[in-house]
């Protein structure tokens, strides 16, 4: 209670107080664009993704906006070590989905690179994704993939710069018949999760990729 009143919560976009439980206020929530999506293969975002590899299921939580309450929340989730905002996400999505895709096997995530883990202490998609896993009860393998090459984030780079992510990731073992749910927090141009899916689809026979995205950047 001490704390409360010496470090209220506040709303990530806006500032004002908020309860404890909250990452934004109702105001700010009312801009907030939901993707609206079900989770399967056939919506827009599935067809998105499709065209770069191929894929079983698609879901995308948010709608991703030019400074918007959902940008600064990721922002802050990666770089301003607000892990909590990881934990908001995942139970809103638990709050939209009674069940996943029951044939997933495996969740796993897009990982940064070892040099960017030691400096920022963690990957913003790790309580994320394990809140999902151990709600629906699929096993979580945090080390499937390791990103090989060092580079800026997306957000800092060029619309040409990001289409340069061929061969930037490799599959630690193989996987033969493993339905992955490959999760990431923001899906721009769909060419770094595009990237990772085939890996794991190369690393073994019969295996498949659905994805899960905080953001989709239309």
């Amino acid at each position: 209670m001490l704390l409360d009143l010496l470090f209220p919560n506040r709303c990530l976009h806006c500032t004002r107080m908020i309860e404890a439980h909250e990452w934004i206020c109702s105001a700010c929530w009312d801009q907030v664009a939901l993707a609206h999506y079900d989770f399967n293969g056939t919506n827009d975002f599935a067809k998105r993704c499709r065209v770069h590899f191929p894929i079983e299921n698609a879901y995308a939580l948010f709608e991703f906006v030019k400074s918007s309450p959902v940008q600064m929340a990721i922002h802050q989730l990666k770089y301003k070590h607000r892990e909590i905002i990881g934990r908001f996400f995942a139970e809103l999505f638990i709050s939209k989905l009674s069940e996943l895709p029951s044939e997933i096997d495996l969740i796993t995530y897009i990982p940064i690179h070892e040099k960017k883990r030691r400096d920022r202490g963690y990957n913003q998609l790790t309580q994320f994704c394990s809140i999902i896993g151990n709600h629906f009860k699929i096993p979580v393998e945090h080390n499937a993939l390791i990103r090989k090459i060092h580079r800026k984030a997306q957000a800092q780079k060029s619309k040409e710069e990001r289409y340069i992510t061929q061969n930037i990731f490799e599959c630690t073992q193989p996987y033969h018949g493993t339905h992955f749910l490959l999760i990431d927090d923001v899906y721009t141009t769909g060419n770094t999760i595009a990237s990772a899916a085939w890996q794991l689809l190369k690393s073994g026979e019969g295996n498949k990729i659905s994805v899960l995205v905080m953001a989709e950047d239309k």
